[in-house]
């Protein structure tokens, strides 16, 4: 699933890069998308607007077809 379907705002929703694609792959490898990265959704914006996305010690806004390039897996609570 890409960080553009995921819940947003709970600390239980941790996620972790499974792969990033697109145009802006090196961007957002640079930014801190890398495999096995922990992120979390801190919001979706309406009407396909941005998502901010806490990826290690940033918040980083994407555009949604930035978002919808990366997939990401559910981590098991602990």
């Amino acid at each position: 699933m890409n960080t553009t379907k995921l819940c947003c705002g709970n600390t239980d929703c941790l996620y972790k890069v499974v792969s990033v694609s697109g145009v802006s792959r090196a961007r957002l490898s640079e930014l801190g998308f890398t495999k096995g990265t922990e992120v979390r959704v801190v919001r979706h914006l309406m009407n396909h607007g941005p998502v901010e996305v806490a990826v290690r010690d940033f918040h980083i806004a994407l555009r949604q077809e930035e978002a919808e390039n990366i997939v990401v897996v559910k981590i098991e609570s602990k």
